[in-house]
């Protein structure tokens, strides 16, 4: 199902030691097969339970409820 990701503040990974964020980036790789995997599968899952209309409808909530954002980070870069 379409979810709006909480992104943490970028300053957090600049105060970490210097060899956290090699670290760190190899866990994420590792990670990435198994992370694919059930993405995949969940959103199978996800629209035999719900329906390809109702599948539909979500991301297209999603979609504007992102575009909405957009637009308003943009006006306020703009003023």
């Amino acid at each position: 199902m379409p979810r709006r990701a909480r992104l943490s503040p970028p300053g957090v990974s600049s105060r970490l030691p210097s060899g956290t964020g090699r670290a760190f980036a190899g866990l994420l790789h590792a990670g990435t097969r198994p992370f694919d995997i059930v993405n995949y599968l969940g959103a199978v899952g996800a629209v035999r339970v719900l329906g390809p209309c109702r599948m539909a409808a979500m991301s297209d909530r999603v979609v504007a409820h992102l575009d909405f954002h957009r637009r308003r980070l943009t006006l306020t870069e703009t003023r």
